[in-house]
């Protein structure tokens, strides 16, 4: 009997397609906003940047990163960037990746995910994400939304669940502003909130919409955004599940 390592693949999918409402609630977005008098030292364009977050769906894959693409509300059918990003100690993913030693760096800073879609701005939007969106509150909200996603994820495959409660498959429920919501946001950013809040609504509305058709969703329906964001799912591999040994000969 020798031993023999079993390739394993994982998925990263979409926050918002388990967490909808905790996803348009706590999505992170930069707005860019041109200043009069000012020549912009970037090319990116003004408008509202919003990440939306992917994570592993192997709940025996405790990988502890999130996958982040960048879309703009104004182009929602482009990704403009694809990055990973890891927020536990470099040790963490050295013991995971130890034939690459610069990876565990990479994650913890961020990095741009070489076999997934990029764009001719995606250096930037990289620059961005570390320098003025990876904060410590964004860390510890990502690293809640994992844990969450986890947990939710559980829930639904757990065979005692209640037969009412949602499926993976479920769609959204309920209206992406939770009632209330709009209270505890000032009123300066409000229309901010909202417009984020209504941009992943699409997403999560398209996205059930994608994945309860199956093979008949090139009915041309869906939202382009939705197509790129869903159905290139099966490029999105974890890659930082350690290799599990089997027994068999």
């Amino acid at each position: 009997m020798t031993g023999k390592r079993l390739a394993v693949k994982t998925r990263m999918i979409p926050f918002h397609s388990l967490l909808p409402e905790i996803a348009q609630r706590e999505v992170r977005c930069v707005h860019l906003q041109a200043v009069p008098g000012v020549t912009p030292i970037s090319s990116l364009s003004a408008g509202e940047y919003a990440f939306v977050e992917f994570y592993c769906d192997d709940l025996e894959c405790d990988c502890r990163r999130v996958f982040l693409q960048v879309i703009a509300r104004h182009r929602q059918d482009k990704i403009l960037a694809s990055i990973n990003y890891g927020w536990d100690d470099e040790s963490f993913y050295r013991e995971r990746m130890p034939h690459d030693p610069d990876a565990p760096r990479q994650i913890v800073q961020g990095s741009l995910d070489p076999i997934n879609t990029q764009s001719e701005h995606s250096d930037e939007f990289l620059e961005l994400f570390q320098q003025h969106v990876l904060d410590e509150s964004y860390r510890l909200r990502l690293q809640r939304h994992y844990q969450l996603f986890r947990e939710e994820l559980r829930r639904r495959l757990s065979p005692s669940a209640p037969e009412d409660s949602p499926s993976a498959d479920a769609g959204p429920t309920r209206s992406s502003v939770p009632a209330g919501t709009n209270d505890r946001i000032p009123s300066a950013h409000r229309q901010r909130f909202n417009e984020a809040a209504a941009m992943l609504d699409n997403l999560v509305r398209s996205t059930w919409m994608l994945n309860s058709r199956g093979s008949q969703s090139n009915s041309g329906n869906e939202s382009a955004a939705a197509r790129r964001l869903v159905a290139c799912s099966a490029n999105r591999r974890c890659g930082l599940r350690p290799s599990r040994t089997s027994s068999r000969a």
